[in-house]
């Protein structure tokens, strides 16, 4: 039997906020859910106060309902042991209005681009394999004969028409298996981690900033040392960041904990490093990874901002390449033609 596709973002959202304000209006999280019943959402949740009931905590109740991500149930998790889940749930909240905004953000900045090519590498396709041909043939017919120049124009047309033809397939195909996971709930990873991935400073950053605020949540509560460091490790999805956080946790000592992990990662820019280096001294490094948290997460957000912004322009820039090349490769022999019929 399928599993069930995770819940939008907009959904998810919406929920972590207000679970938020029951856990902060002080209300037992089982009546504050029976007042939630009623609400027009995708997320059941009559079933989750029955499922919370039954197992008494809400990261188990979140669990039986397959359209949780990981992520979400893993931070619960984490805010259950230090008793702050009013403080984690308006984090996700504003993670999943992040990444909602991300994935509207990566739509419509490459959409119609994305699409301009997709129709011109097919119209460059047809243009270099059926029509130039014709052309061709008849220019050859009339007793013309073809220059280096448009020789090689043409065969440099049908390679690349050819080579953007089966990129095309390739990234049609791909897209239609990660929708059928997705709506299946075969896949447990979010389309936009694996689009993510194509930007691996963003992703790194996104990834630290979770790291950091499910860090600060930890020191903050005091939980036991090794606890600690195996809950916010979890916390990070697979990667650079969680490799080189998982390198960094297998040296530390038997007695060592989250404290030293994110005082000896060196996971972040050597400026912060510093500040956290003093506020290490100081000994208030769960108030700096609170701030490092937030800095984090806007640096995600202007650096991924910033690389689209870049894409658009080499859209552009590709497109004009192409138009040029469908004109000079149909330009070409029609002038040749007319020359040989003038003549």
């Amino acid at each position: 039997m399928a599993k069930r596709s995770l819940h939008s973002d907009e959904a998810l959202q919406s929920f972590c906020t207000q679970i938020g304000l029951i856990y902060d209006s002080g209300l037992p999280m089982e009546d504050g859910l029976r007042m939630l019943e009623d609400s027009r959402t995708e997320i059941d949740v009559d079933t989750l106060a029955q499922n919370l009931a039954k197992t008494g905590k809400l990261s188990d109740a979140l669990a039986q309902d397959p359209g949780f991500p990981q992520e979400l149930l893993r931070a619960m998790e984490a805010a259950e042991v230090v008793g702050r889940e009013d403080k984690v749930a308006f984090h996700l909240a504003d993670h999943y209005r992040r990444q909602g905004e991300t994935k509207r953000f990566l739509s419509e900045l490459l959409f119609m681009p994305v699409l301009l090519l997709a129709v011109l590498i097919v119209v460059m396709g047809v243009l270099s394999y059926a029509v130039l041909p014709v052309f061709q043939e008849v220019y050859a017919n009339l007793g013309g004969v073809d220059n280096a120049f448009t020789t090689i124009l043409l065969n440099a047309a049908k390679i690349f028409s050819g080579v953007g033809m089966v990129l095309l397939a390739l990234v049609m195909v791909w897209l239609l298996i990660q929708s059928v996971r997705s709506a299946f709930g075969i896949d447990e990873e979010d389309l936009t981690e694996k689009v993510l991935r194509f930007f691996p400073q963003s992703k790194r950053l996104a990834d630290l900033a979770r790291f950091s605020f499910i860090s600060q949540v930890l020191l903050e509560g005091g939980v036991e040392a090794k606890t600690a460091l195996d809950l916010a490790i979890n916390q990070v999805p697979s990667g650079r960041l969680s490799d080189t956080l998982k390198e960094t946790a297998s040296t530390l000592k038997p007695n060592e904990g989250l404290y030293e992990l994110v005082t000896q990662s060196h996971v972040y820019p050597p400026l912060m490093q510093k500040t956290l280096t003093l506020a290490a001294k100081a000994g208030k490094v769960d108030l700096m990874m609170e701030e490092i948290s937030r800095k984090t997460q806007d640096d995600a957000q202007r650096s991924l901002t910033k690389t689209l912004n870049r894409v658009e322009p080499f859209l552009v820039l590709l497109l004009t390449a192409f138009v040029s090349a469908v004109l000079f490769s149909l330009l070409i022999p029609l002038l040749g033609v007319m020359s040989v019929l003038g003549g």
